[in-house]
């Protein structure tokens, strides 16, 4: 939730939030006896994040909670394009692939 936002403010942020999460690593713990008998550091793995965004503006014409689902289908409609994506609802468009 981006309050007093327009999309394509929102679109720049939800893109710099995307190129963060690709440069995290999630380390996840393995257990010792795994690093022991394979790759993985001192009993941890690193895994990268992903996400999907979707985009919507309230209006005055829609409350909250359909803004909300509005923006719950646009997210939905990222994922379904594939990951690190970010899908506006109102432009009917993928707006970020992100390399």
């Amino acid at each position: 939730m981006l309050p007093e936002t327009d999309g394509e403010v929102a679109t720049r942020v939800a893109n710099e939030i995307l190129k963060r999460l690709k440069r995290a690593q999630l380390k996840k713990y393995v257990g010792a006896e795994a690093s022991r008998s394979s790759n993985y550091r001192d009993g941890f793995t690193s895994q990268n994040l992903t996400a999907s965004m979707g985009i919507a503006s309230a209006t005055k014409e829609h409350n909250m909670y359909d803004t909300i689902r509005t923006a719950d289908a646009a997210m939905y409609q990222a994922k379904s394009l594939g990951k690190d994506r970010v899908f506006s609802a109102y432009q009917k468009e993928l707006l970020s692939p992100i390399p």
